[in-house]
């Protein structure tokens, strides 16, 4: 099915037409210059409930997002304006990896280390033994403003077991000095909560598996499977938390919590497929710079021998780097594409990533030709591999990737 029409449109200066109201939804170059330019329950079920099943996307459909900026908790952005009048201090990028407060260790080698292996680290001990939050996208300053030699690097986790209400977070990862540095940070649904007739501003966590994210400019795009969608959210609006209630997030008592994390990231809008439900998962996201106009790469992961890739062209004429348009490029299905983990595109080729349960997963690439394209192995990869993110390095090109299962978790590049 052919869905070229889609009147909902970004002009260039950020601002949006047509916003959309899902009221009811229960929405509880360098560093340096990248440093310089940057400074709620959780989204529940639309009327019946949230989507499951597996992708129909034909090879060449074209797929359209619906542009979504409030929920029961009133506008996203007017909460985020809410809760900076309420006093609750703002952090700029540049304040929270200036306030890094664990370490990780690099190293040369760890088990099952994939080929060409260019860089890698692990987490601290409290990290690599943690059951109860799973890393799983990465995406960095390479991504955000097309950095060559800057290792600023985001991974996202989400909470499982008895953490699964804390939602999701991400990790900002300084792996340039003599040892990598990082701070965790909850992402949340700002929301406006009535008290009576006045207005109450507060935050809660985004209970979504985070399995693919993608920086570009001021916004980190984070895949929602369950809703089918792309959540946004703002690295240049974050706050610090002022509560260190490891129990509690949003505003208590006078003052903000955040499960003990010290700073939050709030969500600003969510883009969200239209038409059947079962058009796309939207498992992973990943940033391709080599395209004109720059693109969002969406990805799934399901056990069918057939998969899609379907990509958004962002917006470079925008400081925010929002969509250019809501109405997708033409949808490539991948055969043998099952069990993608996280796919890139760089130079017309994909690199996908590839699980295998508890043995080693596996590279894969394609190049599509017309609609279609053929994955084949290029290398083994580590036990439990997550998301990949492509690095343009000023020569050959570098994939990002890092796998997820406790004890055995490494950040690592691969040359390509």
């Amino acid at each position: 099915m052919d869905m070229t029409t889609d009147a909902d449109t970004i002009t260039d200066n950020g601002t949006d037409t047509n916003d959309t109201d899902i009221t009811g939804t229960g929405t509880g170059t360098s560093r340096r210059n990248l440093l310089r330019g940057l400074a709620a329950a959780p989204l529940a079920a639309a009327a019946g409930g949230l989507f499951t099943g597996t992708a129909e996307a034909a090879p060449g459909a074209r797929l359209v997002l619906r542009r979504v900026t409030s929920g029961a908790g009133g506008s996203f952005n007017a909460a985020i304006r809410g809760l900076r009048a309420a006093g609750l201090p703002p952090a700029r990028l540049t304040d929270v990896l200036g306030d890094l407060d664990r370490t990780g260790r690099f190293t040369t080698s760890f088990p099952n280390a994939p080929r060409g292996l260019a860089k890698a680290f692990t987490w601290d001990g409290r990290d690599v033994e943690d059951t109860l939050w799973y890393p799983q996208g990465i995406t960095g300053v390479h991504d955000a403003d097309g950095a060559t030699g800057d290792d600023t690097l985001l991974v996202s986790w989400y909470g499982k077991g008895a953490n699964y209400y804390q939602g999701s977070k991400v990790t900002f990862v300084d792996a340039d000095g003599s040892a990598p540095r990082y701070r965790h940070v909850l992402l949340v649904e700002p929301r406006a909560v009535r008290v009576g007739p006045s207005t109450r501003y507060t935050y809660e966590p985004v209970e979504i598996h985070a399995g693919g994210i993608a920086w570009y400019r001021h916004r980190l795009y984070v895949a929602d499977s369950g809703l089918r969608a792309l959540r946004v959210f703002d690295t240049d609006r974050m706050f610090r938390a002022t509560g260190f209630d490891p129990d509690l997030c949003g505003s208590v008592g006078g003052r903000y919590h955040a499960f003990n994390n010290g700073y939050v990231l709030p969500q600003s809008r969510i883009y969200r497929l239209t038409g059947p439900r079962d058009r796309l998962k939207f498992s992973q996201v990943a940033l391709d710079r080599t395209t004109t106009p720059h693109s969002l790469v969406v990805s799934e992961f399901h056990r069918r021998r057939r998969t899609d890739v379907v990509r958004w062209n962002l917006n470079p004429a925008s400081r925010y780097g929002l969509l250019g348009s809501l109405t997708s490029r033409p949808a490539v299905e991948i055969d043998r594409g099952n069990q993608i983990q996280g796919a890139v595109s760089a130079h017309g080729t994909y690199y996908l990533s590839v699980s295998n349960g508890r043995g080693r997963g596996y590279l894969k690439t394609a190049r599509p030709r017309g609609h279609t394209a053929v994955a084949a192995s290029r290398q083994r990869l580590p036990v439990g591999p997550e998301d990949v993110s492509y690095q343009n390095t000023g020569g050959a090109g570098r994939i990002w990737s890092l796998n997820e299962y406790p004890l055995d978790r490494y950040v690592y590049a691969i040359n390509v």
